[in-house]
């Protein structure tokens, strides 16, 4: 269901032993996304280009080039700079997020829903020379440590859930409902960015077991480091995919 609904680009969302006896249900949900650039990069302009990776050493990537200075929303925020790729329609966009060197962790930490709004808010047209590396990876997670570490511990089995309403409570069995949790929380997802535009695709399962008794001249931007990225719907504020490129080289 989950590979028919990405494109294929998902596969195997739950791993083995994801699901076994104890399992109840499973909540699935998928999103596919493909949009081309509204201003596409040149691909002849496309070369290598080194890339500074947290370690201090450096490889070398594909990156793209608006050579002749392109207008896009931009700001020199503190810390950071912001570029805003518009995507064909416009309702959709790509905001790139290009922490100074070594300020990844402390832009990363203070990034809040109120510091995009304030991003989207003073970004201003600006004449840009970019330089964008091309990148393609694919990632999965366990979410249920991390959420339990957000502030939902009791969803899960190790808790003290209550999913009563879930629960068929007629006893039409004559027997007691057997009370549910979270067993795992399984997140895929995969992001590919092109000179023609960005494809992506997500999906996240829940499985609940059954309990034993998560300016003037064109300002140059060089996305030569790590970097934020964030999927925007502008029509209605949603972040469709989100992430951090530590190195555009590998596929994760």
């Amino acid at each position: 269901w989950v590979s028919d609904r990405t494109q294929e680009r998902i596969q195997d969302l739950i791993p083995q032993g994801g699901v076994d006896e104890a399992s109840r249900l499973v909540l699935a949900n998928a999103i596919y996304f493909k949009a081309d650039w509204l201003f596409p990069f040149a691909k002849e302009n496309t070369s290598d280009q080194p890339f500074h990776l947290l370690d201090g050493s450096q490889v070398n990537v594909p990156t793209m080039t608006y050579h002749k200075a392109q207008t896009l929303p931009y700001l020199a925020g503190d810390g950071y700079q912001a570029v805003e790729l518009p995507y064909v329609g416009e309702g959709v966009s790509m905001l790139v997020v290009v922490p100074d060197e070594g300020k990844l962790e402390d832009v990363e930490n203070d990034f809040t829903h109120s510091t995009l709004q304030q991003i989207q808010k003073a970004a201003e047209p600006t004449r840009m020379e970019l330089f964008l590396p091309k990148f393609e990876f694919t990632v999965e997670y366990q979410l249920g440590d991390a959420l339990s570490d957000m502030g939902m511990p009791d969803a899960f089995c190790s808790g003290s859930p209550d999913f009563s309403g879930m629960v068929d409570s007629s006893n039409k069995t004559g027997l007691e409902p057997i009370p549910l949790c979270i067993g795992g929380i399984f997140h895929k997802a995969f992001v590919k960015v092109d000179e023609k535009g960005t494809e992506a695709a997500a999906a996240s399962a829940v499985v609940m077991e059954a309990m034993a008794i998560m300016g003037d001249q064109p300002v140059v931007l060089k996305v030569d480091r790590p970097f934020l990225f964030l999927i925007l719907d502008k029509t209605n504020g949603s972040i469709l995919f989100m992430g951090r490129i530590d190195n555009p080289k590998t596929d994760k």
